[in-house]
């Protein structure tokens, strides 16, 4: 067993994945799950129906506030998308600890699948849903770490709040691999589709050339997502529109300058606010 089993062994002790989240993705991963049944399961759990109706009802899915029926959200997100947002946010209660508050790493995931969403949906290539739970799930590896090392995580992530390149070395050096690979590991045991397990599970520093579709968006939101945060909090616009100009075309993919691309990052970002401000 390698040094990222044991610390995927530790994870799934720690934060088991609760009950009812256990029994949708089941339902949700057979051929001969009903609507009306995966509706019935959700609703014995307040929180993640909360989170259901709140995601059907948002602007990733076109909803306009007036979804008030759970059968109706699941419906309009469909049992192969609804197994993958399941997934995401039953991930979230089980992680949602003191520590994962003080890293903000709800708020970051939330941000990154917005602005990802965003990215698939003007650029086209990636299915913008596809590329908004890619988003929310992108830090889960960095929630497993934070779930069994608090600590020392803590330690890494406040040295390379600036750098995902250098936190991903000393992830490298303490767990045996960065916090990326061991969230596309951890979702590969949940039985996620490979091609969002390999997405979330790409390294920053990958040959962004060669990779899939869904795996540059995820990485190109994860930097934008980052610095858009950092920016929201310094107030530093044009200091944030030059950060966005120093990422690599190569991961960019698009011709676009750091204002143009800081734009298309608040417009997600405002999307991603109200999901926050809801989520409370």
């Amino acid at each position: 067993m390698d040094r990222i089993d044991e610390l995927l062994d530790r994870v799934t002790e720690v934060c088991p994945l609760p009950k009812t989240a256990s029994r949708v993705l089941e339902l949700t991963g057979s051929d001969r799950a009903s609507i009306p049944e995966v509706a019935r399961v959700i609703a014995t759990d307040p929180a993640l129906a909360a989170a259901v109706l709140r995601i059907a009802n948002s602007a990733i899915y076109g909803g306009g506030g007036n979804i008030d029926r759970l059968e109706t959200a699941v419906m309009r997100m469909g049992l192969r998308e609804l197994h993958d947002m399941a997934a995401a946010m039953s991930l979230f209660a089980a992680f949602r600890n003191r520590g994962e508050l003080l890293l903000n790493l709800h708020d970051r995931s939330v941000v990154t699948g917005a602005v990802a969403h965003r990215m698939a949906k003007t650029f086209g290539g990636v299915q913008p849903n596809v590329a908004f739970t890619g988003g929310l799930l992108a830090e889960i590896g960095a929630m497993a770490c934070l779930s069994v090392d608090g600590k020392e995580y803590s330690r890494i992530w406040a040295a390379t709040e600036s750098s995902l390149d250098d936190r991903n070395r000393l992830e490298r050096d303490r767990y045996g691999g960065s916090s990326y690979l061991i969230g596309g590991r951890f979702l590969t045991r949940h039985r996620l589709p490979e091609a969002l397990c390999a997405a979330v599970g790409t390294e920053s520093d990958a040959e962004w050339e060669t990779v899939d579709p869904l795996a540059r968006v995820l990485g190109l939101a994860r930097l934008c997502g980052a610095i858009v945060l950092w920016a929201g909090k310094t107030g530093n616009r044009s200091a944030a529109a030059e950060r966005l100009m120093e990422i690599p075309l190569g991961l960019r993919g698009v011709e676009l300058d750091g204002e143009q691309l800081f734009e298309l990052c608040v417009q997600a970002g405002a999307t991603a606010e109200q999901a926050i401000r809801t989520g409370r």
